[in-house]
């Protein structure tokens, strides 16, 4: 549909009625044959905002304006005999979504896609065993339908500048609360073979309510998603195309709770299974991924960068080689509304410590000694070109506040010493290897 990208592959045989046009009767008729061939994909298809059947029923007379006939002009008798009424009622429901979207009405569609999403929490504890395997695609396309439609609809609410009011459920809320009742039902199943599991349908189902979270700001709500997928252990059974996603918004999760290694896990497990041709998907994930390994003093190539067009990283790694404070701060302010866009500022602005790290240590092998004045590491900022936010340059407060927190995230086993206005630092293993060092952000 316009609204929406198209499936690649579509349900769409290319009938049509005796007029020509494809109508209501020829969606039905697409219907029955899914039945009767038993093709679960086909069915979830005809089910699909994304699939090409869209497009012509929106030409269709089902969303003609009306002229003082029925609100609901189909007529599904003809699948009575042949499809359950529960079934039906999954049609009607599309049917009434389309029909809402050839007005706009994105608000009206979503409801009418809630409504397909409860009938399907409903039919599915009733489905066993080898018809589990048949429905699953409709449960995991109705779950991604809603939830595209949820965020369609609330940016349309925004361009309205219609206000929220305290208390009142938004589109997004609603989303969630359908999806995650599905949820519940396929991870409360017992006694089921890993074939003809409900719990396959978990990680795409998972998957949409993360998006939902983190276009809200609220992924303090996807821990406990997580802990479900990773205790069900189903990764291992689900297409790669699900498993990168899974990894990718459970690598965010962890960047927002400051376990920057278990990030940095995930992030790589979601790129090392994501096929290269994938562009767009491998250049979101290498965002996040490219500033977790330079945390851990990891460099990318410079081919890399380039063959994902990631040039706002090339200065940053030129500037934490050469431990060069002004070249960094520039090119950070430069890029800040790319990283602020990217939600990784503060992973960026988190590796100034890295820097100041890579300048003491450059400082301590110049000195040759364990022992060095904290006006030293003065200077050494200053020829960095460490400058303070009001573009002054660095003191010893300054200094020593640097010193402070490196020894405080472990980057650095020393002391300083206030009185003699000094910094101790141990002679064995004084710089530990920073994947051990770091392992959470700063509280």
């Amino acid at each position: 549909m316009a609204f929406f990208k198209r499936n690649r592959a579509s349900s769409f045989g290319g009938s049509s009625s005796a007029n020509g046009q494809y109508d209501v009767a020829d969606y039905t008729s697409q219907v029955l044959q899914a039945f009767e061939n038993e093709d679960g994909t086909y069915f979830s298809n005809l089910l699909s905002l994304t699939d090409e059947h869209g497009d012509y029923l929106l030409e269709s007379s089902l969303c003609q304006p009306e002229d003082g006939g029925s609100p609901e002009p189909w007529d599904l008798s003809v699948l009575e005999d042949s499809v359950s009424s529960e079934f039906i009622g999954l049609v009607a429901s599309h049917l009434r979504c389309v029909r809402y979207i050839a007005r706009y009405d994105l608000s009206s569609a979503l409801s009418a896609q809630e409504e397909l999403s409860k009938l399907v929490a409903i039919m599915l504890p009733k489905i066993q065993n080898e018809d589990v395997i048949w429905f699953l695609p409709t449960v995991t396309t109705v779950a991604r339908d809603l939830s595209s439609l949820a965020l369609k609809a609330d940016q349309q609410q925004q361009n309205r500048i219609t206000m929220t009011h305290e208390g009142q459920t938004t589109s997004i809320d609603r989303a969630f609360n359908s999806i995650q009742q599905i949820v519940r039902t396929c991870a409360a199943e017992k006694g089921a073979t890993d074939e003809t599991s409900k719990k396959r349908a978990l990680v795409p189902l998972v998957n949409q309510l993360f998006r939902l979270c983190f276009r809200t700001g609220r992924a303090n709500l996807c821990k406990p998603l997580v802990r479900t997928i990773e205790n069900l252990r189903m990764l291992d059974r689900c297409p790669a195309s699900q498993v990168v996603t899974y990894y990718y918004f459970a690598g965010k999760l962890a960047v927002v709770e400051g376990d920057y290694v278990l990030a940095e896990q995930r992030f790589t497990l979601a790129y090392l299974r994501c096929p290269a041709y994938f562009h767009t998907n491998m250049k979101a994930i290498l965002r996040f991924l490219l500033p977790l390994r330079l945390r851990m003093d990891v460099r990318p190539s410079s081919t890399l960068l380039r063959q994902y067009n990631l040039y706002q990283y090339a200065d940053l790694v030129q500037a934490l080689q050469r431990a060069d404070i002004a070249l960094f701060q520039q090119k950070q302010n430069a890029y800040e509304k790319d990283f602020i866009r990217w939600s990784i500022y503060y992973l960026i602005d988190n590796l100034r410590l890295i820097m100041f790290r890579h300048v003491f240590r450059k400082l301590c092998k110049v000195l040759n000694h364990h022992i060095v004045a904290v006006q030293d590491m003065t200077v050494a900022l200053r020829v960095a070109g460490y400058k303070t936010p009001v573009e002054e340059e660095a003191s010893d407060a300054d200094a020593e506040c640097v010193m402070v927190n490196l020894i405080g995230e472990d980057l650095l086993k020393a002391y300083v010493s206030w009185q003699l206005k000094k910094i101790v630092v141990a002679k064995v293993g004084a710089f530990p290897t920073l994947k051990k060092a770091l392992k959470t952000a700063p509280e």
